[in-house]
């Protein structure tokens, strides 16, 4: 089914969103101006033959009126249809278009019938307003037109004008090509009808705001175009066979849109089909309000395409609960069609969707959003049986389908992504065939937040469905920030037959916030699921269920910064048939830091589950700082049959800190490979841990290899912190450690772990392991050369007496405070305090002749002074004879 029923309770939330949303004044209209027991069509005296009603009639039937070629020019000074009456315009067949206006000051109040001969288009022109009332009707068999233009204009330059129909008495030939508004507030349009016009023709309401209270507007394979103007200008018009189109001028403000109550269009048909609204504001309101194109229930060829559904806002654009459907139906054949939505903002909220699908054979269309400001998709909504409808935008190939997923494009120009409290996006296969990519643009930033009530995450996704045959589609994200928080999550994944797709997100700062939340994936399946993942599935809700086979897929992560924090994961695994796909991080700063409330890690992770028969995907992260901090962690595994992955890391810096750690281990393979490329050091505080062991559960296998490559750095860690680099097996060999840097401090290699800082490559029951270690630091006694005993002559350096001839001239050298030397020579300067030179400068002088003392005396202070003559009073601490 379509459209499902809606709840008292949701009922009650769409009466006050009416009634809040200023459209309340829909229902006084259509009692003010509600049914007539005459009909009110009343003709005026404008035209060279006017047009001839009888008076007080029910049923009218409308003659005369001016020919101009195949345009009939009806005009009227007032044009009403009661319920149960009927205005039949009795034109001849040549005719293709009437042209009826109404010059008077009335609403055309439409809950009747209009009918008219052959194939003709009609166009009602009435400036003052038009309703259409829950029983109106249309037997017309080419479209309909209803304006509150005040004029139309012809490609000759002539106009037919209802405001002013005196000044332009001559009529024309040629074909309508605008819609002109001369004023500044044009009237609304509004419409509780279900109505129809003929297949493939054309039925186009034209304000002023349109506002749709209930009922249906249907042109089977042909097209339905809401929107107005509110303000002065012309709305283009074009007439191509059957279809009519409007073209909106850039420069005027458009009216608002509103559809609610369960109001809908459709367009649905064996080919063919177009929804365009275009307006300021476009709201769809309720549960079962609705835009549906496609190719209709058992119908349709191979050739068949349906035809696309566009809204175009200056505005805002609102789906609350509203939905927009283009779908390829039960039994059909063809490929369906696009849907488009333009504006400053989407708000899709409560179960607001945009759906391309196919239940049968056939290719989806494509989900477009090209917004300015502001896209949010927002919450989950029920029909009346209670199922859950999450808002988003889904493209997807349903069970029973069979062909590609269109896909979903998104832009956004000048704002933020947010998608939150359950909301769900996807380009899915359910049936057989290639889910779509997902590609999002956006200027600022993509926020995906949170888990509804409900237990359902907010997401983005691709996946190949259980039981579903095909490919997974790519998912791209270019932002300025990406931010996946609270157990939401992005994800490319299989449980079907065929490859999961790529996922790639290019951003400044990438930011994942995880929580405690346990995520509801679908009924009976729990799973702490919060992050970026990309996994082969295996259902829990289908124990019975064949495993999926296909690839894992990629995810490549490139920013300035990366955080992963309280319990978030990036992961890679295989759960079915199939290999891991691989992690690929490029970031400068990345930051792994703590665990979800429930102890489970924040970390990069590529995994072979226990049910998997495939090999673990490689992790590789190059970054200037790594920091994993309070139990976050880096980690390959395979507890399945396949063997894990291997790590590779290239920093300038690596820090581990607090019990987190980097690993690479495996059941009963052997255990991945660690590499790490280090340029300063590589840090490890608290029971860090650097780790390739094998035979997790006592299995057997190798463990795998360490290589630490630090040539102009060090490793660093605390001794007696308990921080490990090992390499150990249970039953199997151990692993080899290859570590080369400029020096090590605070762990060393032991045969087996302790309390301490070690290195170990042991096996329980095995062959242990190499650690080689290449120091490349120079030892203070290497290539010290020993100097001769006699290299100088001590005795020709210590003056034997004051030779006046021998010292005479020489430079004096004075020294005052230690200038920041320790008083030892093997004490340590600590970096901690401040080295300054705080000695008085001395100007260089030349030294006066040195004379052998003569007298002495002593001063103030009790030191004995040597002089060549007898002393001169003097409060000077140091006298020298000049």
């Amino acid at each position: 089914m379509k459209w499902m029923g809606v709840s008292v309770c949701m009922m009650h939330r769409l009466i006050i969103k009416v009634l809040v949303g200023g459209v309340a004044i829909v229902p006084l209209l259509v009692g003010q101006f509600g049914p007539q027991t005459l009909a009110q069509v009343t003709p005026d005296t404008t035209l060279p033959i006017p047009s001839n009603v009888p008076e007080n009639c029910n049923v009218c039937t409308i003659n005369g009126g001016t020919v101009r070629g195949t345009n009939l020019f009806h005009s009227f000074r007032e044009f009403s249809v009661p319920t149960g009456g009927q205005a039949i315009f009795n034109n001849g067949l040549q005719i293709e278009t009437i042209l009826g206006r109404v010059t008077g000051d009335s609403i055309s109040n439409i809950d009747g019938l209009i009918q008219a001969n052959g194939t003709a288009n009609l166009f009602l022109l009435n400036p003052n307003g038009i309703i259409l009332g829950p029983s109106a009707q249309l037997e017309i068999g080419g479209s309909f037109l209803a304006t509150t233009a005040d004029a139309i204009e012809f490609d000759d330059q002539r106009i037919f004008s209802a405001t002013n129909p005196g000044d332009f008495p001559l009529l024309t030939v040629s074909m309508p090509v605008g819609l002109a508004y001369w004023t500044d507030t044009p009237q609304p349009i509004t419409s509780a009808a279900t109505v129809a016009v003929d297949p493939s023709q054309s039925l186009i309401l034209a304000g002023g705001d349109i506002a749709l209270t209930e009922g249906q507007l249907s042109a089977v394979g042909g097209r339905v175009e809401l929107g107005g103007l509110a303000g002065l200008g012309t709305l283009g018009l074009a007439i191509d066979n059957e279809e009519i189109r409007l073209t909106f001028p850039s420069q005027v403000d458009r009216g608002n849109v509103s559809m609610n109550n369960d109001a809908r269009v459709d367009v649905t048909a064996d080919n063919g089909g177009d929804i365009v609204v275009s307006g300021h504001d476009v709201s769809l309101i309720g549960v079962r309000t609705g835009l549906l194109a496609g190719i209709d229930f058992f119908s349709g060829t191979s050739d068949s395409q349906a035809g696309d559904i566009v809204i175009d806002a200056t505005g805002r654009v609102t789906l609350d609960q509203g939905k927009l459907f283009n779908e390829i139906l039960q039994g059909a054949t063809g490929n369906g069609g696009n849907i488009t939505i333009m504006g400053q903002e989407l708000h899709l909220i409560n179960g607001g969707q945009l759906v391309a699908t196919s239940f049968s054979a056939g290719n989806t269309g494509k989900i477009t959003l090209d917004i300015q400001n502001l896209i949010l998709v927002s919450g989950v909504g029920r029909d009346s049986n209670g199922v859950p409808l999450p808002s988003g935008f889904n493209s997807v190939v349903r069970q029973g389908g069979v062909g590609e997923s269109g896909g979903v494009d998104i832009t956004v120009r000048n704002g933020s992504l947010i998608i939150n409290d359950g909301a769900s996006n996807s380009a899915t296969v359910v049936g057989d065939g290639i889910a779509g990519d997902i590609n999002i643009q956006v200027s600022d930033a993509v926020i995906v937040d949170g888990v509804n009530e409900l237990g359902f995450p907010s997401a983005i996704g691709s996946t190949l469905q259980v039981g579903a045959r095909g490919r997974g589609g790519n998912l791209t994200i270019i932002a300025e920030t990406v931010a996946i928080r609270n157990g939401a999550n992005i994800s490319v994944a299989t449980a079907g037959f065929g490859d999961a797709g790529t996922l790639t997100i290019d951003a400044q700062d990438i930011v994942l916030d995880g929580s405690d939340t346990f995520i509801k994936d679908f009924p009976g399946d729990n799973e702490r699921v919060g992050g970026i993942l990309a996994d082969v599935q295996r259902s829990t809700l289908f124990p019975n269920a064949p495993p999926a086979e296909g690839q894992g897929g990629d995810i490549t992560l490139i920013s300035d910064t990366l955080t992963i924090m309280d319990g978030a994961i990036v992961r890679a695994s295989t759960a079915g048939i199939g290999d891991a796909g691989r992690i690929t991080v490029q970031t400068n700063d990345l930051m792994i830091q703590g665990e979800s409330a429930g102890g489970a890690p924040s970390g990069i992770f590529s995994a072979v589950n226990d049910t998997g028969r495939g090999e673990g995907g490689s992790i590789r992260v190059t970054t200037d700082s790594l920091q994993i901090l309070d139990g976050g962690t880096i980690s390959v595994d395979s507890r399945g049959e396949g063997e894990g992955g291997d790590i590779q890391v290239t920093a300038n810096t690596a820090i581990l800190k607090d019990g987190s750690e980097i690993s690479a281990a495996t059941n009963g393979n052997t255990g991945g490979n660690i590499n790490l490329q280090i340029e300063d050091f590589l840090l490890l505080r608290n029971g860090s841990l650097i780790s390739t062991n094998a035979g997790i559960e006592d299995g057997i296998g190798d463990g795998g290899n360490i290589s630490i490559n630090a040539p102009e750095g060090f490793i660093i860690a605390i001794s007696e912190e308990n921080s490990d680099i090992t390499a150990n097996a249970f039953q199997g060999r151990g692993g080899n450690v290859d570590i080369t840097a400029q020096n090590i401090f605070g762990i060393r290699p032991r045969p087996r772990r302790t309390p301490l800082s070690d290195i170990t490559a042991s096996s329980e029951f095995g062959i242990s392991g190499t650690i080689e270690i290449n120091n490349l630091s120079v030892e203070p006694e290497q290539g010290v050369t020993s100097l001769p005993a006699g290299l100088l002559d001590s005795s020709q350096l210590i003056a034997q007496g004051c030779d006046p001839t021998a010292i005479a001239a020489q430079g004096e050298f004075y020294t005052s405070g230690r200038g920041g030397i320790t008083p030892l020579g093997s004490n340590v300067l600590s970096d901690a305090e401040v080295l300054d030179d705080l000695r008085f400068p001395y100007p260089w002088t030349e030294s006066t002749a040195i004379t052998e003392a003569e007298s002495w005396f002593v001063n103030d202070t009790g030191d004995v002074i040597l002089t060549t003559s007898p002393p001169e009073l003097s409060h000077s601490n140091c006298w020298r004879q000049k």
